[in-house]
């Protein structure tokens, strides 16, 4: 065994319970005695490198001795398949096999255990010398690792491996950690009652059960022969397809099942000796044909990586044509013979070898299986291979851990963004040692596309990129070494020693080159992209000499384009450029699922990670400042350009997200048409650090920013202001630090009349720091009643104060309400401080009620002198659950869109919409409020509501509302019910040129326009759905579906039948101009 040196080492057992035991190491004596439960360790060390030693343990009956004892350095080695692939399937095998013999390396594999509990022990082989028959199936990748170590710094190297192919992260986390996040709970809720044995055995029944009636679903069998494998039947009906490669990359998606491949090839002469079939490996299993005689097979899927070689008879070849067919059972997943070209051939001993890749013919025999039973896996339950296969090893001193995985979780490389830092921590944790963690990013698989694509692939790798950010982190990056068709590339020896030099720098400390470039930032000069790299050793160059290759940038529409680069060997930067992107947004590289083109590396050799950025502009644009137009209705820019606003409610954007994930959540926005971001700045309690686990006032010391915190929200807000977003900004969010109701305790963080100077205090520091940002808006309360009126007041002084070096009268300032839960319909700004100056325009938040009517306050808001304007900033959250109770169901797109009509024809100048996973930006391991959580905010962008603000945006633009100012104007609307879900809401041109009526669930309305003057209006069905205009029988059309006299009544029936989210806006329009604006959007 090896102790790891230099550390104090514990060494633990078990004996009968108070048992006194004695340990004998190195001329030292310990004593331990047992506990009640039998358990005993000893602290001993730290000593220095050596070995071999005896260690003793005595008993008071028996005695263990262990001969073979070594001080070194010991590295746990952990993940998925490409940790656990064995030496004997690499590439370069036979010789590393034959010359593996070292005693001062020793291994330790870690027998696979799936636990529902922490274990204490673990089942193996124990300590194995490093022999050419132990190390043939030990992990290939900690072999080379290790091997390259010992040679380095000749000392002994314990490796542990503990690894399970097909596994996700979660099943390697502990359950503490879980339970501290509260994350995964209803998938482990049942742990305590399972017994995984007799599951995985009944379920093991039921597959092999399965699986012996698999060959009774071949069509072409006859009894027992398989008339397909025989040479003289026709082919006439079979497909071409390419060998070797997965079916699936040939078109055949999907398709599990029996499939035949044939192939003919060429014999000189007869053969005089038996011959070699070479095949490579075979996704499931296989059965192999030569001339209608079966040569070979391998029934078992579990060896569908082993390379297939058969014994063919000499009898059975002849001169000329020979037919090999293989029967191929493909049972899940990928399907066919996967290896690379070179590796199928039929080797002869008197003629050359016969190449056997290329074209290739398939019939499939069955596509239709009859549901495979599963089995009890890892993946089940989380925390199953940490309780059976890592919390065993803790007490054990390591030097380090490496760790190959991540293929298993690329479907969602998001969650993996968060889980796998967490996971780097809390293994510290349980070792109570900051060790070293170096990890490979994972390697090209896959075909290779021509264009720019998206990739969940690329996305992982950017993810493992981002956990450098953890200290005492190293990463190998694999690029130049991924395989096409294997998500398994044999070679394993690079992989190896690229992580052995992260070891040498990250846990020895040597003055190396030990990583390939990593790009640190692009911004623009001259009108070109520059990217600037650490780890450029003594400059750039490709791997094959070419220009670089690889790269890629999209504009402001996201659009990438492939494009040029050039190394500068003066500076070390590399210089991106294409026509189509004059005003470049974002860069990125080798982003795909293979980037077979991508060749940066530096001089030494090492390849340039993939990477996506942001790219900053020399001159950060400067958004114009918004002003109340001369109504005090609306918005408008400085040169007096209508401004909608359309907001998005992140409260946690700062708190929650890394900057990478924030730049996607901006651009997601942007995208779909939103103008303004509402986030809160900061919080003050102990749990308001942010991703990074910054505080943004230490302490709560409102005199000590911490610059690290404020310098991630500069990034966020220079991120937005570059997509051209407008920041709705809280300094604090009031109900949490100021208020919450009326007879509350003092205890807030800024709440008493001692507190105004505080309060002026931040809002001078928010308001200096970003007195430069003409696009930010600040909003004070926070889901309040505005009781604290001192505090809002000395807080708007210091933030107009803050800018006094700026420009004061270019603040625009409001106020966050409570919501209309509380006091129906919805409460406003306008209630508590329309008459402040330093209030610009009002809010309401209208809230989780079903019933709210947030048309009524708007209207309100609308009519109150001063006149000033409004909007609904918080309504109802998609997907929240009504009046905080999930049995009371959840809002769904239809009710955020009815609330965006409503507000926005009664008066509102704008609207903010709201998802649930995005104002709390849900992730794992956060999730938000326990009982509101619906999604993590990278699926609830999609929400279907938040595209349909894009059509709300549209529409609302297409027609004139400042120099022809729309109005509220209910009075042509005859609604025979007030129910909410029937309500009409109308608006006008001040001339009548135009009407607009919502209707919220498309029931019959009579409109009387009796007063609209002598207009003729064109009439037009808007789907807020879909953002198409619809004839009166309720298609797609560019034509109005009638032509509607004012001065008369009518009556209206919306396409479809009336009810929830069938609703529509009736568009009457007398000119044709903003019609035609809109209908010019349309397909």
């Amino acid at each position: 065994m090896v102790l790891q040196r230099d550390k104090e080492v514990r060494i633990w057992g078990w004996a009968d319970p108070n048992e006194t035991v004695t340990l004998d190491f190195q001329g030292e004596q310990y004593q331990a005695t047992a506990d009640a439960r039998g358990n005993f360790s000893f602290i001993v060390g730290p000593y220095p490198v050596g070995g071999p030693y005896a260690l003793t343990i005595t008993g008071s009956t028996n005695s263990i001795e262990l001969s073979e004892v070594y001080l070194g350095e010991v590295w746990l080695c952990s993940g998925q398949s490409n940790m656990e692939w064995p030496l004997y399937r690499s590439e370069g095998a036979e010789e590393e096999i034959a010359t593996a013999n070292e005693p001062r390396i020793r291994l330790f594999q870690v027998d696979r255990k799936m636990s529902t509990t922490p274990l204490e022990d673990v089942s193996s082989a124990g300590w194995q010398a490093c022999t050419s028959e132990s190390v043939a199936d030990f992990s290939a990748v900690a072999y080379h690792f290790g091997k390259v170590l010992y040679q380095q710094y000749q000392v002994p190297i314990g490796l542990i491996q503990s690894d399970w192919g097909g596994t996700r992260i979660q099943t390697w986390m502990s359950g503490a950690l879980l339970d501290s996040l509260n994350m995964y709970s209803e998938q482990r809720s049942d742990l305590p009652k399972l017994n995984i044995d007799s599951l995985v055995a009944a379920e093991e029944q039921s597959y092999k059960d399965w699986k012996a009636n698999f060959a009774n679903l071949d069509r072409s069998q006859q009894g027992n022969e398989f008339p397909w494998t025989q040479p003289d039947i026709s082919t006439d009906d079979w497909e071409d397809v390419t060998v070797p490669r997965f079916w699936e990359h040939a078109g055949y998606e999907g398709l599990d099942g029996i499939v035949y491949l044939r192939t003919e090839f060429m014999l000189e002469k007869a053969p005089s000796q038996a011959a070699t079939l070479h095949l490579g490996p075979i996704y499931s299993a296989d059965q192999t044909f030569v001339n209608g005689q079966k040569v070979g097979e391998i029934p078992n899927e579990n060896q569908k990586f082993d390379d297939r070689h058969y014994t063919v008879p000499a009898s059975l070849l002849q001169k000329g044509t020979n037919v090999l067919v293989v029967r191929v059972e493909n049972y899940r997943g990928t399907g066919g013979l996967y290896g690379k070209p070179d590796e199928l051939y039929l080797e002869l001993t008197d003629q050359n070898p016969v190449l056997l890749a290329g074209t290739w013919k398939m019939k499939v025999a069955n596509d239709s299986l009859p549901p495979r039973p599963g089995i009890f896996g890892p993946n089940h339950r989380p925390t199953l291979l940490y309780n059976g296969m890592i919390h065993p090893l803790t007490p054990y001193t390591i030097k380090g851990v490496i760790w190959y995985q991540g293929e298993s979780n690329r479907g969602r490389p998001e969650e993996y963004r968060t889980l796998f830092p967490l996971m780097i921590q809390d293994w510290r944790t349980r070792w109570k040692d900051d060790f070293p963690f170096l990890y490979v990013q994972l390697a090209p698989y896959g075909p290779a596309e021509d264009k720019p694509v998206e990739s969940k692939l690329a996305e992982l790798r950017d993810a493992q990129l981002a956990a450098l950010a953890v200290p005492n982190t190293g990463m190998a990056v694999t690029l130049d070494i991924g395989d096409t068709y294997d998500i398994h590339p044999d070679n394993k020896r690079d992989v190896g020693k690229r992580l052995a030099l992260a070891a040498r720098k990250v846990a020895y400390g040597e003055s190396i080159v030990y990583s390939g470039p990593i790009a640190q930032e692009a911004s623009v000069q001259n009108g070109k992209v520059v990217i600037r790299f650490a780890h450029t050793a003594e400059g750039l160059k490709t791997l094959n000499g070419e220009a670089p290759q690889g790269f890629e940038l999209a504009g402001e529409d996201g659009e990438f384009y492939k494009a040029s680069a050039v190394i500068d060997t003066r500076t070390h930067t590399i210089t991106v450029v294409h026509k189509a992107v004059v005003n470049p947004w974002f860069v990125r590289y080798a982003w795909a699922d293979n980037p077979e083109q991508a060749n940066l590396a530096n001089t030494a050799g090492l390849p340039a990670s993939p990477f996506s950025l942001l790219v900053q502009k020399a001159n950060q644009p400067v958004l114009s400042p918004l002003q109340v137009d001369e109504t005090g209705h609306y918005l408008v820019k400085e040169n007096g350009e209508p401004f909608f606003w359309l907001g998005d409610t992140a409260w946690k954007l700062f708190k929650n997200l890394t900057k990478q994930e924030a730049r996607r959540y901006l651009k997601d926005r942007q995208q779909k048409k939103f103008t303004v971001i509402q986030a809160i700045l900061a919080g003050f309690q102990a749990d308001d650090a942010n991703i990074y686990g910054e505080a943004p006032f230490p302490n709560q010391d409102l005199s000590q920013p911490n610059e690290a915190y404020w310098a991630h929200v500069d990034t966020i807000l220079a991120q937005g202001t570059d997509l051209g977003l407008y920041w709705a900004l809280l300094p604090i969010w009031a109900s949490a630090h100021i208020e919450t109701k009326r007879g509350d305790p003092e205890d807030k963080i800024l709440s008493t009349e001692a507190d105004t100077i505080a309060a002026y205090q931040y809002g001078y520091f928010v308001g200096n720091r970003y007195r430069d940002y003409k696009n930010i808006i600040w909003v004070l309360g926070g889901d309040t009643w505005g009781y604290k009126d001192f505090i809002y007041r000395s807080m708007a002084r210091g933030l107009t104060d803050g800018y006094a070096n700026g420009n004061p009268n270019q603040i625009l300032m409001t106020f966050h309400p409570k919501g209309g839960t509380y006091r129906p319909p919805a409460t406003s700004s306008g209630e508590f401080y329309h008459n402040e100056p330093w209030l610009d325009f009002n809010m309401i938040q209208s809230g989780h009620g079903m019933g709210n009517r947030n048309y009524e306050r708007i209207s309100e808001d609308y009519q109150r002198t001063p006149v000033k304007p409004t909007l609904d900033a918080e309504p109802c959250y998609e997907q929240h659950p009504v009046k905080h109770r999930y049995e009371n169901g959840a809002f769904d797109a239809w009710h955020l869109r009815r609330r965006a009509y409503w507000s926005l024809l009664a008066g509102a100048f704008g609207y903010t919409y709201g998802g649930n996973g995005i104002w709390q930006m849900s992730y794992p391991g956060n999730p938000g409020k326990s009982t509101h959580f619906s999604d993590y905010w990278y699926n609830a962008i999609d929400y279907e509501g938040a595209s349909d603000m894009t059509h709300v945006r549209i529409l609302m633009e297409s027609f004139p509302f400042i120099n022809s100012e729309r109005i509220p104007d209910q009075s042509s609307v005859r609604i025979p019910t007030d129910s909410v879900d029937f309500h009409v809401q109308a608006a006008r041109a001040e001339d009548y040129s135009y009407w607009l009526f919502y209707f919220t669930n498309g029931s019959s309305t009579t409109l009387d326009l009796t007063s609209s003057g002598e207009h003729t209006y064109q009439a037009w069905w808007f789907n807020p759905r879909d953002g198409k205009m619809y004839n009166g029988s309720g298609h797609a059309s560019q034509r109005t579906f009638a032509t509607i006299e004012a001065g008369e009544v009518h009556d209206f029936d919306p396409p479809g039948e009336a009810g929830p989210d069938n609703d529509w806006v009736l568009i009457l329009d007398a000119t044709g101009r903003a019609s035609q604006a809109l209908s010019s959007r349309q397909p």
